[in-house]
C-alpha cells in the first residue's frame, strides 16, 4: 500500500509519497491487489493504534475505489477523519472478503499541527 498526494490517472497509483495527513492535506492511497481479489468492490478498515492497544474506528466497510488495471486507489478526506477520529496513528486494512485475511495493510498519521505533515 502506497499513501501520497494524489493518485496517477493514468496508472491508478498514489503519488508523492507522505504518510501523515493533516486538515487542509490532500490524501490518496492506493494497493494493487492480487488477480483473486480483483472484483471492484473491496472492504476497508481502519484501526487507531495506540502502542499496542487496536481500537476499530471504521468497521470493514464496502467501497468501490477507483480501479486502473489492478491497481486500486481511493481519495479519503483527512478533515472527516480527524473529525471523526481524531490524530494519531492507524492501520488502514484492505479485504476482498471481510471474512477473509486482508489482501493490504498501511499505517498512517493523522495530525493537528499544520507543520507536522
Amino acid at each position: 500500500m502506497v499513501f501520497g498526494t494524489t493518485l496517477d490517472p493514468s496508472t491508478g497509483e498514489a503519488t508523492g509519497a507522505i504518510d501523515r495527513f493533516r486538515a487542509g492535506d490532500t490524501m490518496a492511497y492506493s494497493v494493487e491487489l492480487p488477480p483473486a481479489a480483483d472484483g471492484g468492490i473491496v472492504f476497508i478498515e481502519v484501526v487507531r493504534l495506540d502502542g499496542s492497544i487496536e481500537t476499530v474506528k471504521l468497521e470493514p466497510t464496502e467501497t468501490v475505489p477507483q480501479i486502473v488495471g489492478s491497481v486500486i486507489g481511493f481519495r479519503p478526506d483527512p478533515v472527516a477523519m480527524l473529525t471523526a477520529w481524531g490524530p494519531g496513528n492507524y492501520l488502514l486494512r484492505i479485504y476482498a472478503d471481510p471474512a477473509a485475511k486482508p489482501v493490504a495493510v498501511g499505517r498512517f498519521t493523522l495530525v493537528e499541527s499544520p507543520t507536522a505533515s
